[in-house]
């Protein structure tokens, strides 16, 4: 077992590609996290691989009240059927819907390690 205090530190990196932190994601925990971190000083990277969303133009659902949507808020049969998965994706609903990639966009294969069986979808 390696001793605790033997640590793999790069001191010959570039100052400019260093950071004190890095967070994945700006989604509402990484955009906050990111957000606390730079305002205690630290010098922050945040990686994301979603598309940019520009504030007020991408956000065409944002002034509909409820019942300015086709379905209330909720999405047909039809479509749940078709993406299962982002359907059960905490925060997706009919106003959120533009935010999402479909599942057939973006196919899921989920493989159990116990018992060998492989989900596609």
């Amino acid at each position: 077992m390696p001793d605790s205090t033997d640590f793999q530190i790069n001191n010959k990196g570039i100052q400019q590609n260093s950071y004190d932190a890095i967070v994945i994601g700006s989604g509402i925990s990484g955009g906050w996290a990111a957000k606390e971190l730079c305002e205690q000083g630290l010098k922050t990277l945040v990686l994301e691989r979603g598309r940019n969303v520009e504030h007020k133009k991408d956000y065409p659902t944002a002034t509909k009240a409820p019942w300015e949507f086709t379905h209330r808020g909720r999405m047909t049969k039809e479509f749940l059927q078709e993406n299962p998965l982002i359907s059960k994706a905490a925060g997706f609903a009919e106003d959120t819907a533009h935010f999402f990639i479909k599942d057939k966009d973006h196919p899921y294969i989920q493989e159990n390690l116990l018992t060998g069986s492989v989900v596609t979808r």
